[in-house]
């Protein structure tokens, strides 16, 4: 099949419209900020930074048990507490731990360095270049790594863990399972 098939097939990702994915921070732009506003949010801040302190140790957890290698609690806060420093000073979103990638890399035996390194030159790529390149990348093999990743955080947490943890513990498993899912992520 040509590329032009696959595209009136709508097989392949669509390219982003915008033409500039970042837009750059002007220092003329701190004037027109209304800081109250920023002051009223102070504790919605602080309320997201106990998620985010929360997630990212729940989630390290979760990876060492899956991989049975200890970690680091204290050097993935610090490490995190910079990342996310860097990206506020530069008008980013917060980020944190993702559980589904790290395991699909461990599981894909890609847990060198050199993955981190690939990975940042990808993000790097789509947010220097924008995501033209991304337009030949099958939708079925994005969707199949997400089904993947969500099926075996699936069959880990709600069939696995029944044979490891006592019946109360699985019940708090399977309840917050469900309000994730019926809710949101937050909630749960």
């Amino acid at each position: 099949i040509s590329p032009s098939q696959a595209i009136a097939n709508n097989w392949l990702l669509q390219p982003s419209p915008l033409k500039q994915l970042w837009e750059e921070l002007q220092y003329s732009s701190l004037a027109n900020v209304e800081w109250t506003m920023v002051l009223n949010q102070s504790d919605t801040m602080f309320a997201m930074f106990i998620v985010i302190v929360l997630s990212i140790l729940f989630h390290a957890t979760g990876i060492e048990l899956e991989t049975n290698v200890d970690g680091d609690l204290d050097r993935e806060l610090r490490t995190n507490g910079i990342a996310n420093a860097v990206a506020g000073l530069t008008g980013s979103m917060v980020g944190f731990l993702s559980i589904g990638r790290t395991l699909l890399n461990y599981r894909a035996g890609a847990n060198s360095l050199l993955a981190g390194l690939v990975t940042g030159l990808f993000c790097g790529g789509v947010f220097l270049f924008g995501g033209s390149y991304l337009f030949y990348l099958p939708k079925a093999i994005v969707g199949g790594f997400l089904f993947y990743i969500g099926l075996s955080l699936l069959v880990q947490w709600g069939y696995s863990t029944w044979f490891r943890l006592p019946k109360g513990e699985y019940a708090v498993v399977i309840i917050i399972l469900i309000v994730i899912a019926n809710v949101g992520i937050v909630q749960g």
